[in-house]
């Protein structure tokens, strides 16, 4: 009687076998993207210079080239690949642009060029696509989980959060009055990384505290 039930029934009422689904990328190419022209860039009003630290940067270049020249015949003095989170994409060729010109001086001109998707994530350094490009050197932009590159040398820019250094010290000071530490762990997002050094600084001229910063 199963077996006759079975045999009866429609169409409908039957499992339909699975479908196979092929993507060969062509509905990227034909999708549309909205782009929001007014959104504002998470560095707010600072200088492209100030946030990415420019200057930082080409002189962290030249003194790698100097100790790594670049030997391949390309006309270039190196091969600069830039890789940057989708938050701030809207910046990369401002930036491109800005190191060029802080490169400009140099004996040869530098290729600086911008990565499309990562392989990974956006906060670990592209190390494959970079090199696929013969990239030099890869500057890595925004946050960063400091996973250690294996084959090329990795500058970073976390972009730089202004902090009241003088607020700071005197929160930090009330606390260890109240506490009575003389023993302070100081850890911190890594956009706070520039003011470290001077905040370790202006607390341990604030009395007997023995101040410990974690280093980049």
């Amino acid at each position: 009687n199963k077996i006759h039930q079975i045999n009866n029934l429609t169409m409908t009422e039957r499992r339909a076998p699975p479908q196979l689904h092929f993507d060969d990328g062509s509905r990227i190419i034909t999708s549309e993207v909205t782009i929001d022209l007014e959104e504002k860039s998470s560095r707010g009003s600072m200088s492209i210079h100030a946030y990415y630290e420019i200057d930082r940067l080409s002189q962290s270049v030249l003194a790698m080239l100097e100790k790594r020249p670049n030997t391949k015949d390309d006309g270039w003095l190196c091969r600069i690949a830039l890789q940057f989170p989708d938050s701030l994409l809207q910046d990369a060729p401002d930036v491109s642009w800005a190191l060029e010109s802080a490169l400009s001086s140099a004996e040869k001109s530098s290729l600086v060029f911008i990565l499309g998707d990562t392989t990974f994530g956006s906060c670990c350094p592209d190390e494959v696509s970079a090199l696929h490009l013969e990239a030099d050197i890869l500057i890595h932009f925004g946050h960063a989980c400091l996973s250690p590159a294996m084959s090329l040398p990795v500058l970073y820019s976390f972009g730089i959060t202004e902090i009241d250094v003088s607020a700071c010290v005197d929160a930090v000071i009330d606390e260890v009055k109240k506490t009575g530490t003389q023993r302070l762990l100081l850890l911190f997002q890594v956009q706070y990384n520039h003011a470290m050094e001077e905040l370790q600084t202006r607390l341990s001229e604030k009395g007997d505290i023995l101040v410990v910063t974690g280093e980049i």
